[in-house]
């Protein structure tokens, strides 16, 4: 059977991912520089978070 990883060799393997994705991060992004994508010519969107709740506005009357 084999054995169960260690805490610090499931956290090092996070790590070692993690240092991953931040080099190809930094390619994308030196090579969107490279093409012009931070002068102004590209809107960033934003994405609203489906986390927050939005509460309905109640429609109020106004008799009084």
């Amino acid at each position: 059977m084999a054995r169960k990883k260690t805490a610090t060799q499931r956290r090092k393997a996070t790590t070692d991912k993690q240092a991953l994705l931040g080099i190809e991060r930094g390619a994308k992004r030196a090579e969107q520089k490279a093409q012009g994508a931070l002068d102004g010519r590209f809107r960033q969107r934003k994405v609203e978070s489906k986390k927050a709740y939005s509460r309905k506005t109640r429609r109020r009357t106004d008799d009084a």
